[in-house]
């Protein structure tokens, strides 16, 4: 007999040695995020395996760093309950060199049922990192839905993620206090590598 839902005893693989990013949870479109520092910024990662994975570094998209020096980023993984970031799993502190563009990448160990996370992150200068759009180019409802069901599709605003005011320092044991992310706003492309 068929229950409903029906259970899955099968799973999309996260293959190892592989970066995944919060494209996993079907956001779409290039664009570019630009950020100074005061403000943390969390953006989902769905893990989609049945399998427990095991992420081993972090990193970001870095498009450019035009300060004049380096600047540092901390990131990390947070828990979710009903969509919204909680408390932290695990973090990491990145450079991100003056005049350069690249992945600066962080070890972590953390193991991840399956399930949705938030990935977060805060810089302590202003820097351009590879992205996702948000804005009326992008199409489809982002995670955390839209108030209005007659948008039209080049019009949908995507509220992708949470942000909150931040002085720049290590990443807090607790989310705390969150506004959803303006929906013009493009998407931090953060990664983590499968064990």
């Amino acid at each position: 007999m068929q229950t409903w839902p029906p259970k899955l005893s099968v799973s999309y693989p996260m293959v190892s040695g592989r970066w995944y990013d919060q494209n996993t949870s079907g956001v779409a479109n290039v664009g570019t995020f630009t950020r100074d520092t005061g403000e943390i910024w969390f953006v989902p990662f769905t893990n989609w395996s049945l399998a427990t994975q095991t992420y081993t570094q972090i990193a970001v998209d870095l498009d450019n760093n035009a300060t004049g020096a380096d600047v540092s980023a901390h990131v990390g993984i947070y828990r979710d309950s009903n969509g919204v970031p909680t408390t932290k799993l695990t973090d990491g502190l990145l450079t991100l060199p003056n005049g350069a563009s690249g992945t600066p990448q962080a070890a972590i160990n953390q193991p991840l049922q399956t399930g949705l996370y938030w990935l977060a992150i805060t810089v302590s200068d202003t820097v351009t990192l590879g992205g996702w759009d948000a804005g009326s180019a992008a199409q489809g409802f982002g995670l955390l839905g839209d108030s209005n069901a007659a948008a039209t599709a080049s019009n949908i605003p995507k509220f992708w993620g949470w942000t909150g005011a931040f002085v720049f320092g290590p990443l807090p044991e607790d989310a705390g206090t969150l506004t959803l992310s303006p929906d013009s706003t493009d998407i931090p492309r953060i990664v983590l590598r499968v064990l």
